[in-house]
């Protein structure tokens, strides 16, 4: 909101600095040929491209344009000189047009040249961010490295007034040259957009074997690599429907989307149910491994009765503080098992501690 009004606050600012000008242009316009259409029409142009820039643009995109506007407005008398003196020449007009475009061209190249840069690189996350999802972003942490001999820059980012414990992501600044669209770089937000209808359709599984848990999913402990961040396709206007029957496509890179999925277990299980609950398990897995989801690390967990920490105690925020350091001291207990690329159960751990004695 306070970018917002930063955003208003300029375009007043502007509005007072052009206000003499700018009215002497509509008394001039009244006075030709259907005057009131054509001053009608500027000023509504003008109000809808102030109010298209307050909203569509960041605050670091507005207040370049701002000054970009600035200095051509108290630069206009000698722009006009010299176009007026370029298109008195031989091919004026086209000459115009290629000095024009190499202008764009260079503010654009100076601009992606910037966004490489230490102080760039979080102002153009901000911006890719911000223009892919609509949502204002803060940057709070920054990771350099080379992977598989490329550079890679890795941010930690948090959606504004939200909690940075359940809802920091990573983005992966891409190697190339771009102003702020997908190209710029790579992010796992989606998965913190999605989880809560990734868990409820998960349960509808479990709901077949057991009958209280709780379920989490994390999409974002994918590493530096850039392959193993949300495919870049992924925006809020993708339902969790579009997401399944992109995992499902063999055409795609199931290894994009890496989960990491838990459910807790409401008990204990005593160590006479083993076997009946390995066995709804691997019935559960089958199914997940039936419905051709990505890459998924599933962990069966149960807490001891013993434990320093209870299932009711477990929520969404004390599970994301400590699985994100791994510091599991409420010491719960694993089945663990992995759905590998290829759709199919490739690892089932089971621990005879998970069961009461």
């Amino acid at each position: 909101m306070l970018n917002y009004l930063v955003k208003l606050c300029l375009t007043i600012l502007l509005f007072i600095l052009v206000y003499h000008k700018f009215f002497n242009y509509i008394k001039m316009l009244k006075n030709t040929a259907y005057g009131k259409i054509k001053t009608a029409a500027v000023c509504i142009s003008a109000l809808l491209s102030a109010a298209a820039a307050v909203i569509l643009l960041t605050l670091f995109e507005f207040v370049l344009v701002a000054v970009l506007f600035a200095v051509a407005w108290f630069g206009r008398k000698k722009l006009s000189t010299f176009a007026n003196g370029i298109l008195c020449r031989k091919k004026g007009k086209l000459k115009l047009a290629g000095i024009s475009a190499a202008v764009i061209f260079l503010l654009w190249f100076g601009l992606a040249l910037f966004y490489r840069t230490d102080i760039g690189m979080p102002i153009g996350v901000k911006n890719y961010l911000y223009h892919k999802y609509g949502e204002e972003f803060d940057v709070s942490g920054f990771f350099g490295a080379t992977v598989w001999g490329h550079p890679t820059n890795q941010f930690t980012c948090c959606p504004k007034s939200e909690n940075s414990q359940t809802d920091s992501f990573n983005v992966t600044r891409k190697n190339t040259l771009s102003i702020g669209s997908r190209l710029f770089a790579s992010d796992n937000y989606f998965g913190v957009l999605i989880r809560e209808d990734y868990e409820n359709y998960i349960s509808t599984f479990i709901d077949d074997y057991f009958d209280e848990f709780k379920v989490y999913v994390r999409f974002d402990s994918s590493g530096l690599s850039n392959v193993k961040y949300m495919s870049d396709c992924f925006d809020k206007s993708t339902s969790l429907e579009d997401f399944l029957s992109f995992q499902r496509n063999e055409n795609k890179i199931r290894a994009c989307n890496t989960a990491k999925l838990i459910v807790f277990l409401d008990k204990q299980p005593e160590i006479a149910e083993k076997d009946n609950v390995v066995k709804k398990i691997e019935s559960f897995l089958q199914q997940i491994s039936n419905e051709q989801l990505c890459y998924t690390n599933i962990f069966f967990a149960v807490f001891k009765d013993d434990s320093k920490y209870s299932y009711d105690f477990l929520n969404r925020k004390n599970f994301y503080s400590w699985s994100s350091v791994n510091n599991w001291d409420y010491s719960p207990i694993y089945i663990t098992s992995i759905i590998n690329h290829e759709a199919q159960i490739s690892h089932l751990y089971v621990d005879d501690k998970f069961f009461k004695f």
